[in-house]
């Protein structure tokens, strides 16, 4: 029904995508009901295969913040400002370099970038990497410069900063709390960026309607399954899905993603 909803106001090969954006949204708010992270990492590199990620990262950006402000403004009560202002001050910095390289070079170039990072990124957490210096606030800003390139050229700048919290060992709810309102600052101000750029048509709109039921649903159940998990279980999730982002976004995976095309 959706598919035949959007057909008669946009293009064929986006309205064609909305089943896939449904389903991926589902599996992206799983993720992100649950750990606090992960949406983008599932979203994006299936939804870029079929709609490009210029299409892609503001559907999910606006679904997000349509959907998942009850969780965030929980959040706000119980995260550390302190840990989340630290990260944020490099995030705000990296985040507009990002974007700008994100439509400047050609994006299977840039898609191969970023999942070379995640891969490094996989490969530390896998060996248990702690950062030499430990947590300070000159760290903590590295971390989210690099955070919010990766954050502006595809919305996954998830891995540092879990990578980062993880080495510090803050207690799961209160990273899991950190990493909602941190990621809500970025996503505030990547939407602000993709607006100011008119980066924001008609049809990422219709997208982002059509992706918000799944993502709600997924939202909620990720949420009510994050009180089951032990502190072990969430880590070995939170790799888990630095893991799935370091397949999924391999352009090689095209052929099989590009769904609706």
């Amino acid at each position: 029904m959706i598919g035949d909803l959007l057909a008669s106001v946009l293009p064929h090969e986006i309205a064609a995508a909305a089943p896939v954006t449904l389903l991926a949204a589902l599996l992206a708010g799983l993720a992100r009901g649950f750990s606090g992270f992960g949406a983008a990492m599932i979203y994006v590199p299936i939804a870029a295969a079929s709609l490009g990620p210029v299409v892609a990262m503001p559907v999910l950006l606006i679904a997000d913040l349509a959907v998942a402000s009850p969780m965030i403004a929980h959040a706000f009560k119980s995260c550390s400002w302190t840990d989340v202002r630290r990260v944020a001050v490099g995030g705000l910095i990296g985040l507009p370099i990002g974007n700008q390289i994100l439509t400047a070079l050609d994006p299977v170039t840039v898609r191969w970038a970023v999942t070379c990072l995640i891969f490094v990124s996989l490969w530390l957490m896998l060996s248990n990497w702690r950062f030499p210096a430990g947590p300070s606030p000159k760290v903590a800003a590295g971390v989210g410069l690099v955070s919010g390139l990766m954050s502006g050229l595809a919305q996954i700048g998830g891995p540092p900063v879990v990578m980062y919290w993880l080495s510090a060992g803050i207690e799961t709810a209160r990273m899991r709390a950190n990493l909602i309102v941190y990621f809500a600052i970025l996503m505030w101000s990547s939407l602000a960026l993709f607006a100011l750029r008119g980066l924001l048509p008609g049809k990422v709109l219709w997208l982002a309607a059509a992706a918000a039921p799944g993502y709600a649903l997924g939202i909620y159940l990720g949420s009510a399954c994050f009180g089951l998990a032990s502190p072990s279980t969430f880590k070995r999730i939170a790799i888990g899905l630095v893991a799935l982002a370091t397949v999924l976004g391999m352009p090689a995976l095209d052929p099989f993603l590009r769904w609706g095309r």
